[in-house]
């Protein structure tokens, strides 16, 4: 029955309120009570859209228990059932469509046991269990770039991954930065970047490595088009628009091989700076401007390594005479 597009939605030749095509298709009792439920919500005017769109989730539940469960009346439903459903949608959309879909339909059994249909939830269980898996999907899981890695890309990796990996640790630079960063955003004398609003700062070795990308490609006769960061292939260089995210993910790939991380991400390259430097400084304030993280403040237990900097932060904390 139908066909799932590329945003979750069941396309069908009819695209009215009530989705005649379906509720002329699945059986009386799930065609009825979810009717109910739309016309429930039209009374009490919560119903903001078209119900195409306000109880797609629903119609999707609808279509798993005609496709996959033969028809099955929604109230002979049980946490079984309700399981195979919250698995049958995680392999199609993300954790947080699947938590959304499984709290809307929560609410839908809720309606049925307010109105003597049904005596328990089947989807308080999976709503539950999709909500910390939606979570746990969003916890910091970094890898933390460590000294003797940093010198394995120093030694092992060639120009345009050194100058890369180097200017994201030194900077802590976001990827957006690093896609659009132009000749014209860097100043070698301050060793600083400002794109847009923010700025970033870069040491030495990095402002060597930049120089010597650039003194090649003016030796090579290439045009980057102003651009700081390009395609590692020549013939690519020319092109007047910003680096690709999936030239950096095949440049992270190539990185992580080189230091034997195998999920190393631009991000950890970002996190590991901010650890870095909070881990130096003791401060938090001056980290989150430095490092352009405008919420570290909510952050910093997960970047400080508490037992490495005891005595820093205790320094820190005399020399503001507190």
């Amino acid at each position: 029955m139908g066909r799932w597009d590329n945003y979750n939605d069941v396309e069908y030749k009819v695209h009215n309120l009530s989705r005649r095509d379906l509720f002329e298709t699945v059986c009386y009792d799930n065609a009825y009570h979810t009717l109910e439920y739309i016309k429930h919500f039209y009374d009490t005017k919560r119903c903001k859209s078209k119900p195409n769109v306000q109880f797609k989730r629903l119609y999707n539940f609808l279509e798993f228990l005609y496709d996959v469960k033969e028809n099955l009346n929604i109230l002979k439903v049980d946490e079984s059932i309700a399981e195979d459903f919250m698995y049958y949608m995680a392999d199609k959309v993300c954790l947080k469509e699947v938590y959304i879909t499984m709290c809307k339909l929560s609410c839908f059994y809720d309606y049925l046991i307010i109105n003597g249909l049904i005596e328990k939830n089947p989807f308080m269980k999976v709503r539950k269990l999709s909500g910390q898996a939606d979570r746990k999907s969003k916890q910091l899981s970094t890898n933390f770039i460590t000294d003797e890695q940093i010198e394995k890309i120093k030694t092992n990796s060639p120009l345009h991954l050194n100058a890369y990996a180097m200017f994201s640790l030194s900077s802590g630079a976001d990827v957006n930065t690093i896609q659009n960063l132009k000749w014209e955003h860097v100043s070698f004398d301050k060793r600083m970047v400002q794109s847009s609003d923010e700025k970033f700062f870069f040491n030495e070795y990095v402002s060597e490595q930049l120089q010597a990308m650039r003194d090649l490609r003016v030796k090579k006769g290439l045009d980057d088009c102003g651009y700081v960061f390009r395609s590692h292939i020549d013939a690519n260089c020319n092109k007047n628009t910003p680096l690709t995210k999936t030239t950096i993910g095949e440049w992270c790939a190539r990185l992580g091989d080189i230091i034997d991380v195998p999920n190393l991400r631009h991000l950890d390259f970002r996190h590991t700076a901010i650890r870095s430097f909070l881990s130096a400084s003791g401060s938090v304030g001056m980290t989150s401007v430095i490092m352009n993280h405008k919420y570290l403040s909510t952050k910093a237990r997960q970047f400080i390594v508490e037992e490495n900097n005891d005595d820093l932060l205790q320094e820190y904390k005399d020399l503001c005479e507190i």
